[in-house]
């Protein structure tokens, strides 16, 4: 559903338990807002996580059964970097971009 407002807190705090129920630290948000015709607001969020692959994989689909309209629209992800030894798969540090919408 859209929302009335950005309702931030509630998102995150969501966006956070999301994050910890499959197994992923919550490493952070920024956001922005951008302004969308229609009568609806964008808002941009740039989610920080750290795990493994298998965990982001059932994050994103939680995220997708949110009751909350939000579109994940980039992933990107840094962790082995070449000629790494001791790489662990676990240890990966991940980049979501989402957007939300509100009125």
């Amino acid at each position: 559903s859209v929302p009335v407002g950005e309702n931030m807190p509630e998102l995150l705090v969501g966006l956070e338990a999301l994050a910890s129920e499959n197994n992923l630290v919550f490493a952070g948000a920024n956001f922005k807002p951008k302004e969308f015709k229609g009568g609806f607001k964008t808002l941009i969020l740039e989610v920080k996580l750290k795990g493994s692959y298998p965990a982001l994989q059932n994050y994103l689909k939680a995220v997708e059964k949110s009751l909350r309209l939000l579109d994940v629209v980039a992933v990107s992800f840094t962790g082995v970097s070449p000629g790494q030894l001791q790489a662990n798969a676990n240890n990966l540090e991940f980049t979501v971009t989402i957007n939300t919408y509100y009125q």
